[in-house]
Formats: structure tokens, C-alpha cells, sequence
């Protein structure tokens, strides 16, 4: 691979990476509840078991 060829293929990796990242923003802005409930599940992990655990 010559390096007019790897710079094209690097080219193409980071198209279908940016591609996956629009999907991926778009899904979010389609979901913005659920994702905000598991960010907030995540952030705070150990007052969350505390709370599932005293029920």
C-alpha cells in the first residue's frame, strides 16, 4: 500500500467513523430521556444501590 492509498483509506475510516457518530448523536437526541436516566444511573452507581437494595 503505497502512501497515496493509506492516506484514501484513513480518508474512509474517518468518514464512516463521523457517519457512526451523527447515527449515534441522532439516536440520542431520539431518546433523550432514557439516556438521561442511564447517565445518571451511571454517575452515581453507589446511591443507586442504596436505593434498590433498601426496598
Amino acid at each position: 500500500m503505497d502512501e497515496n492509498e493509506e492516506f484514501q483509506h484513513l480518508e474512509e475510516m474517518s468518514a464512516n467513523l463521523q457517519a457512526k457518530q451523527k447515527r449515534i448523536l441522532k439516536g440520542m437526541l431520539d431518546y433523550p430521556i432514557q439516556i438521561d436516566s442511564v447517565i445518571r444511573i451511571l454517575s452515581e452507581p453507589s446511591r443507586q444501590l442504596a436505593i434498590t437494595h433498601n426496598k
